[in-house]
C-alpha cells in the first residue's frame, strides 16, 4: 500500500558564499508561504 509522504520543503543551492545563499534563501521565504513551500524541491 502507498502512503503519502509530506515534508516541510527542501532548497538546494550550488556552492555560493554564505551571504549569497542567505540572500537567495531569504528572496524565497519572503516571497512564498510554509504552505506553498510544503511538499517542494526549491533550487535557488
Amino acid at each position: 500500500m502507498s502512503r503519502k509522504k509530506t515534508h516541510s520543503g527542501i532548497i538546494i543551492c550550488p556552492e555560493k558564499s554564505a551571504y549569497e545563499v542567505v540572500e537567495r534563501v531569504v528572496i524565497i521565504l519572503d516571497n512564498l508561504t510554509a504552505d506553498e513551500i510544503a511538499n517542494q524541491l526549491l533550487s535557488v
